[in-house]
C-alpha cells in the first residue's frame, strides 16, 4: 500500500515537472517575438534552450517506463517546435568542390589578436595570423579587430602585404573625440566602391562595404553587436559555480552578471532596428557577417533572419558552438547571406586561438 502512494506521488509529481517543462519551451518559443526593450528578462529565454530540450527528452524518457501515452505532453510541444531546433542543432551536409568563380568568406572574431595573452600560450598571434592564410578567403570580416600604427600589432599593414586581400574598410571605437586602436574590419580582394559606418552614440557597432565583384555590386556587412563585457572576476565567479555551495556573496554575483547579461540585449534591440532599416533600403545581394553576441533563438536573430538566410544551416555540423567557456558553448557568431547567393561548406573551425572560432563558408551568386 506504502508503496503504491510512493508511487503515486512520484507520478504526480512527475505530471508537474512536466508541465513547467512544457511551459518553458513555449516561453522560449514566444520569446523571439518579444522585444528585450520592453521585457528584459525574455533575453534570457533563448540562452535555456538546450537545457530546455535535454529537460523534455529525459522526461519522455521517464514516462516511456511508467505510462507511455505521457510522452504525448512533450513530444506535442518538442514538435511545435521543429523549426527551432532546426536553426540550432544541424547534420552536416558533406563538402563539396569549390569553384574558381565563387566567394569564400571568414568572419572571425580575433580578441585583439590576443594582444593582452589572454590564451596564455606562446607564439598565438602568429598562430591567428597563419590561420588567416591558409583559409585564403575572398572576403574576411573580424571583430575585435586591432592595428598599431606600427610595429609588431600592425595588422592592417601585414594582412595588406602578405594576403591576396588587398582592399580594406576598418572602423576603430571611438570615444568622445578620442580613437582607439580596436573596432570591426573587412578585407576583401576585390575593390571597395563605398563604405558605411552603422553607429548609435559614438558606438560603430556595424559597417557595410559595397563590393565590385565582375559586373555586380555585393554588399558586405560586418558587425559586432553589444558584448555582455563579462570582466575576469564574473569568469572567476562562473569557474566556482560548481565547486561551491550557494550563499549570499554568490546571489549577489549572479545578479550582477544577469545584469549585464539583460543591459546588452536592450542595447542590441536598439542596434538590430539601424540594421533592419539599412537591410530594408539595400537593393544589391548581401553578406552579412558578424559576433551577433546572441544565440540563434533571439530577437536579433529572428529580425535578421526575415531578411537572410544563415549559412549554418547549409553545411553546420551539430551545435555549430562558436563561444565556449566551460559551462557556456554558444553559436553566437554567424555568416548570413541573401537569396541571390547558394551557400556550401561551411565550417566551424576549432583552433583555440580566440575566445571565439571563426566560421567559414562558400558562396555562390546565382
Amino acid at each position: 500500500m506504502k508503496r503504491q502512494k510512493k508511487n503515486a506521488l512520484f507520478v504526480k509529481i512527475l505530471i508537474y515537472i512536466n508541465i513547467f517543462a512544457v511551459l518553458h519551451l513555449i516561453i522560449i518559443y514566444g520569446s523571439v517575438y518579444i522585444n528585450p526593450m520592453y521585457c528584459k528578462y525574455i533575453a534570457l529565454a533563448g540562452m535555456s534552450y538546450n537545457f530546455a530540450i535535454f529537460s523534455n527528452l529525459t522526461i519522455m524518457l521517464i514516462w516511456c517506463f511508467i505510462d507511455f501515452k505521457k510522452i504525448l505532453l512533450s513530444l506535442t510541444a518538442l514538435l511545435i517546435g521543429y523549426s527551432y531546433f532546426y536553426i540550432t542543432f544541424n547534420v552536416s551536409s558533406g563538402k563539396k568542390e569549390e569553384k574558381i568563380d565563387d566567394i569564400k568568406v571568414l568572419s572571425f572574431n580575433v580578441r585583439l589578436f590576443d594582444k593582452y595573452n589572454w590564451i596564455k600560450e606562446e607564439g598565438t598571434t602568429k598562430k591567428i595570423l597563419n590561420f588567416i592564410e591558409e583559409q585564403d578567403a575572398d572576403v574576411m570580416c573580424f571583430q575585435e579587430f586591432y592595428s598599431s600604427d606600427k610595429g609588431e600589432f600592425d595588422m592592417n599593414r601585414k594582412i595588406v602585404k602578405f594576403f591576396k586581400s588587398k582592399y580594406s574598410h576598418i572602423s576603430y571605437e571611438t570615444i568622445g573625440k578620442k580613437k582607439y586602436n580596436y573596432g570591426i574590419a573587412t578585407y576583401s580582394k576585390y575593390p571597395i566602391v563605398n563604405k558605411k559606418i552603422l553607429e548609435k552614440e559614438d558606438d560603430n557597432f556595424a559597417i557595410y562595404s559595397d563590393l565590385l565583384i565582375n559586373s555586380d555590386t555585393i554588399r558586405v556587412f560586418n558587425c559586432h553587436l553589444a558584448s555582455v563585457h563579462l570582466e575576469n572576476e564574473d569568469y572567476k565567479f562562473i569557474d566556482s559555480i560548481t565547486a561551491k555551495n550557494g550563499n549570499l556573496m554568490q546571489l549577489k554575483e549572479l545578479k550582477r552578471i544577469i545584469n549585464k547579461i539583460l543591459t546588452s540585449a536592450k542595447i542590441r534591440a536598439e542596434q538590430v532596428k539601424m540594421i533592419e532599416k539599412t537591410l530594408d533600403s539595400t537593393t544589391f545581394p548581401v553578406i552579412f557577417c558578424g559576433d551577433f553576441n546572441d544565440v540563434p533563438i533571439s530577437y536579433v536573430y529572428k529580425k535578421i533572419s526575415h531578411y537572410l538566410d544563415d549559412a549554418f544551416l547549409y553545411g553546420g555540423l551539430g551545435f555549430g558552438s562558436t563561444y565556449i567557456y566551460n559551462l557556456f558553448s554558444l553559436r553566437i557568431d554567424y555568416i548570413m547571406f541573401s537569396n541571390h547567393f547558394n551557400a556550401y561548406n561551411y565550417q566551424t573551425h576549432t583552433q583555440k586561438i580566440s575566445d571565439h572560432y571563426p566560421i567559414s563558408c562558400i558562396l555562390k551568386l546565382n
